[in-house]
């Protein structure tokens, strides 16, 4: 858990904005995914001709439509799967079905990276999967956006004929779907190209040393290679024998430490 810790205060800014930004529009599509808003017809009887008051709605979305009839104050409302739709919805539901998986498998990259070891490999993939991600996000909009309105012009005209007003309209689901395309493209992808420019974080470690008045250097038996140093008289120190190497500062990856300076009959003295 302490290296966790020590592996998100390491991560960089940018990371930490992208990802951030990366989980709301993970939440946002998966309402627009889940929810029968993405467009609304409503249809009414014209009271003039008929003398009657009859209306109703349907409320479609990706994988629902829910029709809603009301007539003299009295309605119910009633949801159903969707099939028989043409080819360019079925486009719609896979490109959307593929942008919301990419932007899961982002959101999981981003907060392993986050609290873990980061690579560069890995975020150059996460890069490559959040523009994959916006490119299909944006293109199933774009054919729903474009083909919905058409598919109900030619429905409108015969409703009109029959003196019953047909509306549509594209609701609060698709432009969900459209906020999420634009901060993903906008705002997340350049963040995380930054990021992959960025060099990699390196992660410190404290080394505890304790000076004792016979100005002896130990180091806790936690890690892996000892801080030995010895005073004139060459004592024995940790596991070092009098016989032993020349007195040092060394580490588990053999680096060399300068001592510090004393005063007085101590070897070490600059």
């Amino acid at each position: 858990m302490a290296k966790c810790r020590k592996h998100f205060a390491s991560a960089s800014r940018t990371l930490k904005y992208a990802t951030l930004f990366m989980l709301i529009v993970l939440i946002l599509h998966i309402i627009a995914f889940s929810t029968p808003n993405w467009a609304t017809v409503r249809l009414s009887v014209n009271e003039n001709s008929s003398g009657l008051w009859l209306a109703g709605s349907d409320h479609s979305g990706l994988w629902q439509i829910c029709s809603c009839i009301s007539a003299f104050g009295d309605g119910f409302c009633s949801c159903f799967g969707r099939h028989g739709d043409p080819v360019w919805f079925k486009m719609t539901q896979a490109m959307e079905t593929l942008a919301l998986i990419g932007y899961v498998i982002t959101g999981i990259i981003s907060f392993v990276q986050l609290f873990s070891e980061q690579d560069r490999k890995v975020k150059r993939i996460n890069v490559f999967v959040t523009i994959s991600s916006g490119v299909l996000g944006c293109l199933g909009v774009i054919v729903f956006g474009v083909r919905s309105p058409q598919e109900y012009k030619d429905t409108a005209d015969f409703f009109d004929q029959i003196g019953m007003e047909l509306h549509g309209h594209l609701d609060f689901s698709f432009y969900l779907c459209c906020v999420a395309v634009v901060i993903l493209l906008l705002v997340c992808t350049p963040l995380y190209m930054k990021d992959e420019k960025m060099p990699l974080p390196v992660l410190t470690q404290d080394i505890p040393v304790v000076y004792n008045n016979q100005s002896l250097v130990i180091s806790p038996d936690m890690l892996q290679g000892g801080v030995f140093v010895t005073d004139i008289g060459r004592q024995a120190v940790g596991n070092l024998a009098p016989n032993d190497a020349p007195p040092a500062y060394t580490i588990s990856d053999q680096h060399t430490l300068n001592p510090p300076p004393f005063d007085g009959e101590i070897p070490f003295k600059e």
